[in-house]
This record gives C-alpha cells, sequence and structure tokens, in this order.
C-alpha cells in the first residue's frame, strides 16, 4: 500500500490546517518516504506537525518543476535537513508568466533560485530509479493534441522567450496493482504525461494518477477533451489536484465517477 498525505494543496476543510496555492505531498511506500514538493511556505511543514509526520524522516525530496508554488516552502528546510533535492535543469531559470491582457511579466520563478542549498541533486536523464520501483520521470514529449504551454517564460539578460517547462518532472511508483503517477502540475498536458509514462514503461498498467492538472484557466471545451480522453483510459484512479481547477474537478467527478477521488489538506490517500 502507499500513503499519500496531503501537506499543502489549494483546498483545505479540516479544522487546524492550513492551505496555500501550491502543492505538497508526503508518500510513505512500505520501504520509503518520500517528500514531493514543498508548497509556497512553511505551511507544509506546520501540517506535516498537525498530521504527526516528521519530515526529517524522509529520504529524498523531489521538486516537480521550477514555480514558486512547488519549491518555495523549501527554503523553510535549509540548514535543518541534509537529504538530496532533486530537481532538472532549468528549473532555476528566472521564470515568468504574462497574464492574458498584460504586458507586465510576473515573477514566478523559484524563491530561493540565485542562494540554492548544497544538498541539490540534477537530474539529467528521461528516467531515474531512485529506489526499487521508485522512479523519476522527465522529458516529457508531445504525443497528443494537447497545446504546448502558453504564457509562461524565462528571462534571460532582458530577453523573455517560450518556456516550454522542460523541467517538469514526475514520480513514478510501482506495486502489484499497477503505476502510480504523480504529477505536479502537468502543464505539457496530463495525457501527454499519461502517453510519456506509457512510452517509458512499455505500456505497464498505470493505477492512479494524482495530479495538477493546469486546467484551472481553460475553457469548458477543452475541459471536456481531456475529460473524455481520461476517462477512456485504462486507469483505475484519478486524484485531480490543485492547478486542475474547481471547474475541471467538478466535471472530471461527474464523468469519471468512482474513479475520481479528492485530495484536500490534511486528508490521507491510501492505494493498494
Amino acid at each position: 500500500m502507499i500513503r499519500l498525505s496531503i501537506l499543502n494543496e489549494n483546498t483545505v476543510y479540516k479544522r487546524g490546517f492550513l492551505g496555500e496555492h501550491g502543492l505538497s505531498v508526503l508518500v510513505e511506500t512500505p520501504s520509503h518516504m518520500l517528500l514531493f514538493d514543498t508548497g509556497q511556505t512553511d505551511v507544509f511543514l506546520r501540517n506535516a506537525e498537525r498530521m504527526e509526520k516528521d519530515l526529517t524522516e524522509a529520504e529524498a525530496v523531489i521538486l516537480s518543476h521550477g514555480h514558486y508554488d512547488h519549491c518555495g516552502g523549501l527554503e523553510s528546510m535549509f540548514g535543518k535537513v541534509e537529504m538530496p533535492v532533486y530537481l532538472r535543469g532549468g528549473a532555476l531559470s528566472h521564470k515568468c508568466v504574462r497574464d492574458m491582457g498584460k504586458a507586465l511579466y510576473r515573477d514566478i520563478s523559484i524563491p530561493w533560485r540565485e542562494h540554492p542549498p548544497k544538498n541539490l541533486v540534477f537530474v539529467e536523464e528521461t528516467l531515474t530509479e531512485l529506489f526499487t520501483d521508485i522512479y523519476l520521470l522527465g522529458g516529457i514529449g508531445s504525443y497528443t493534441a494537447e497545446e504546448k504551454p502558453k504564457g509562461f517564460f524565462i528571462e534571460h539578460e532582458g530577453f523573455y522567450h517560450q518556456d516550454l517547462m522542460e523541467d517538469e518532472q514526475m514520480l513514478i511508483l510501482r506495486q502489484s496493482t499497477g503505476l502510480i503517477v504523480l504529477a505536479g502540475c502537468c502543464h505539457p498536458g496530463v495525457l501527454n504525461c499519461i502517453a510519456h509514462v506509457n512510452k517509458l514503461f512499455g505500456n505497464e498498467h498505470i493505477h492512479a494518477v494524482v495530479a495538477g492538472m493546469h486546467l484551472m484557466h481553460a475553457s469548458k471545451d477543452y475541459i471536456a477533451y481531456v475529460g473524455e480522453e481520461l476517462k477512456s483510459r485504462d486507469i483505475d484512479l484519478f486524484y485531480p489536484m490543485h492547478c486542475t481547477g474547481r471547474e475541471a474537478i467538478v466535471y472530471l467527478r461527474q464523468i469519471l465517477g468512482k474513479r475520481c477521488g479528492s485530495a484536500a489538506v490534511g486528508e490521507c490517500i491510501c492505494i493498494s
């Protein structure tokens, strides 16, 4: 059984817990404990304490991509823990977004990127085995009709060029019922992310997808397209989170039924 404790997420219902726009999940397998993303601030640490989770026991931190709402909280752990922190090249770039209809660029990069800790480990391979049956998967390609990320930019010496989010990586866990896929935001598209897993794992059965699906600002037609495609996949469980957005999550719950679960701060998802 895999236990996923939601330490940080956009939604919170339980008394005494805190939420923010961000994501942090504590992953516990029968043999290992890993921290997937750290949200914006120390909120994930405070929620972990309330859930009686000792994050100093984690063997590694995985940062899904170089945005503030997934990596900013790591700063609150500086000097306290020395476990390796895995991220991909380009994550420390000066990342920006330009909101629709606006000319100014807004900084969404990692707050500590100019003063990174010494325990960073930059992942270069497409597929990396961290532990037995635990993998990091990057290099997400384009396999479907999903559009490439729009509105994201990298600034270098005063010039801005499109950020295709090539630093995004997923955490893949294998157990007897199939693969469990954790993704921070699925900027390349959730369908492309799933197709990439299928390609690298030889169409091994995917049991569960736990992910921010980046549909927060998508049109109703696009949400319907993604939803119908997910429904057609041979995947047992979906847990849409974070940047999936409320409208898309409601729609996915309607069409996926019992295959679609909820994930809010303070909840534990047990996947057997």
